[in-house]
């Protein structure tokens, strides 16, 4: 996955007004889970049958990380290592214009210290785990963009 379509992930996260499925199946494929004949499997399962050239069905199952969308737990889990978590809820959220988009939003915002220098990826929500599962998209994606150069 790269980071632009980590990006347009967390954009997606960002525009939904609660859980959703189909967002959490695309958040599992884009941190390496796969799913075959309705199980699923880790990255580390994924990547060794790659190299093994077997398939997956040679792994045992996996269970999948939770609901990103709906569960705070879950959305923690996507946070990279090593990074301070901080996270508002019922804020008043504007548009550039200064215009109200939402009376009643959560705002999340992961940071890490690189060199002197503090790095913030943050990200509004309609629910506290939307905002904190946007938020882990952008950091994982800036991780990405940092490694390539």
């Amino acid at each position: 996955m790269t980071a632009a379509e980590l990006i347009a992930l967390a954009e997606r996260v960002e525009a939904l007004t609660g859980p959703c499925r189909e967002t959490d199946e695309a958040i599992r494929y884009a941190i390496g889970w796969r799913a075959a004949h309705g199980r699923w499997y880790s990255p580390e399962d994924a990547a060794l049958s790659r190299r093994r050239k077997v398939g997956l069905l040679n792994f045992q199952p996996s269970q999948p990380p939770g609901p990103f969308t709906a569960s705070l737990d879950a959305a923690l889990g996507l946070v990279p290592s090593g990074r301070s978590v901080s996270l508002t809820t019922n804020i008043e959220q504007f548009d550039e214009d200064g215009a109200t988009v939402r009376e009643d939003a959560s705002h999340a915002e992961i940071s890490r210290k690189g060199g002197k220098r503090w790095f913030n990826f943050g990200s509004f929500g309609a629910t506290p785990a939307l905002a904190l599962t946007a938020a882990a998209l952008r950091a994982r994606a800036a991780e990405i963009a940092e490694r390539n150069g």
